[in-house]
């Protein structure tokens, strides 16, 4: 007896589900209106899933604004303010389903307010600038330069203040400085002058002038400085402001005009040079010369005089400069003019 056992296997397969993962690039994101930005989204999982895009919580459905690639790219065409928001990549499959999601912002253009402690500082002083960058609700990134090398650091922020500062100023140090703030929506650029004052200088010139009495002379006072300093002049340290005397005229250069010299003007004359770092002062020794002594021409020894009529003495004076002051003695007591002598 042969008996016969029929046997039946059945195999099952088990699939092993893994969560889908989604992950968008970049997180976060600013964009130019009227132009076109791109999202990228990375899916992964098995089953492997299907990509879906929404905005704000709202599905996207390719059309002429929204165009999605083979890579489940997002690509927004002409943008307005109305897109910011987030964009959100959510990986669908049978294991279930994972998000991702990208913030968006608008880009605007940065605008520099750009000050000075000072426009102008003296040599070894220091100023300082603030480079103020305002409006930029995305990156921005600023750099202050002097003239066209950099000068100072970067910095990002939504607001910010870039502080610079220079130490011990010299004469190159003068010029323009500028901060320019860029992002990807334009560029904006701040920029102030500087000037490195000095104290005054006086240029050399002569320490003696000899001028011929009756004549003019010019006393020379040349300074140089930054600002340009003021010329003021005094004689025997008295400022010639307080001294009445018509004679002296400073000139539009700074040089002293003595007109028709007397012999008084032999003395010391002072040129101050001051500007707000400073001053100088310079001292010139006037010599008046060509003085002549008196000489009166011949007078008549003896007049004769008739009891009742006029009686007139000639005095002449042939040389004599400065011009001679003529006096009258009689018997060694000076005349006086009255009604009966007249001089």
């Amino acid at each position: 007896l042969c008996l016969w056992t029929e046997v039946k296997v059945v195999i099952h397969t088990l699939q092993v589900l893994e969560l889908p993962r989604a992950a968008v690039s970049p997180t976060t994101l600013y964009f130019v209106p009227r132009t076109t930005f791109n999202i990228s989204c990375y899916v992964d999982g098995d089953p492997k899933p299907q990509p879906h895009w929404f905005y704000n919580g709202r599905r996207i459905h390719p059309d002429h604004k929204y165009y999605i690639t083979f890579k489940n790219d997002l690509i927004v065409r002409d943008p307005s303010p109305r897109d910011v928001g987030v964009y959100e990549c959510r990986a669908v499959s049978a294991a279930g389903t994972h998000a991702d999601s990208a913030t968006v912002y608008v880009a605007v253009a940065p605008r520099v307010e750009l000050k000075q402690s000072k426009t102008m500082i003296g040599r070894g002083d220091s100023i300082s600038f603030d480079c103020i960058v305002r409006y930029c609700i995305t990156k921005v990134v600023s750099e202050l330069f002097s003239k066209t090398d950099p000068f100072r650091f970067w910095k990002e922020l939504l607001s910010q203040r870039s502080n610079g500062s220079g130490m011990g100023a010299q004469d190159t140090d003068a010029g323009s400085y500028s901060c320019v703030a860029e992002n990807i929506a334009g560029r904006d650029i701040g920029v102030v002058k500087v000037d490195v004052g000095s104290m005054p200088s006086i240029v050399p010139s002569p320490e003696t002038v000899r001028v011929n009495i009756e004549r003019q002379a010019t006393l020379q006072c040349r300074a140089i400085g930054h600002p340009p300093p003021t010329i003021s002049w005094q004689r025997d340290g008295v400022p010639l402001e307080n001294i009445d005397h018509s004679r002296y005229t400073v000139l539009p250069d700074g040089n002293l005009l003595i007109m028709n010299a007397q012999l008084e003007d032999q003395t010391r004359f002072t040129c101050i040079a001051k500007n707000e770092y400073g001053q100088q002062s310079k001292t010139t020794m006037v010599m008046i010369i060509g003085l002549v002594s008196p000489v009166l021409g011949h007078v008549p020894p003896e007049e004769q005089l008739i009891e009742g009529e006029d009686l007139r003495l000639s005095c002449v004076v042939v040389l004599g400069t400065p011009k001679p002051d003529i006096k009258w003695f009689k018997d060694g007591v000076p005349v006086e003019p009255s009604s009966s002598i007249i001089v």
